[in-house]
């Protein structure tokens, strides 16, 4: 959550599901797209990706936004979608732990005029 003065906002987040490979790196941008999420960083957290929005959602726009995401279980973590739903926030961790021993790190920067890859074995490559 994000508050401004007495407003809330969220930033659109997600979770993926697929595992860290050539393919689920295009199955988290075939969903981004599905999804009109644009303007944002994907990161590998380590087994899988994050998704960390540009934008501000009013509290209305988040909560569907999450609904959309439980459509995508083939890609999407439609477990932590449904409880940070219901939490009524979101979050995704940025840095390791004993759990989780990779940091996250971003590996593509999305705009809304351009996709670009952080690293140079993701030769993805696509216009809007």
């Amino acid at each position: 959550r994000v508050q401004i003065d007495e407003n809330v906002f969220h930033l659109p987040q997600i979770d993926f599901a697929c595992g860290v490979s050539d393919n689920g790196f295009e199955c988290v941008v075939d969903t981004l797209e599905k999804l009109c999420q644009i303007n944002g960083f994907i990161v590998e957290s380590g087994i899988s990706y994050h998704y960390h929005g540009r934008g501000l959602l009013v509290p209305e726009e988040w909560k569907q936004f999450m609904n959309m995401l439980c459509e995508h279980y083939e890609t999407v973590d439609v477990r932590w979608a449904t409880i940070r739903r219901d939490l009524g926030y979101s979050a995704l961790r940025l840095s390791e732990n004993i759990d989780k021993p990779d940091r996250p790190r971003v590996i593509a920067i999305l705009s809304p005029l351009k996709y670009e890859p952080l690293k140079e074995d993701r030769q993805l490559r696509f216009v809007f």
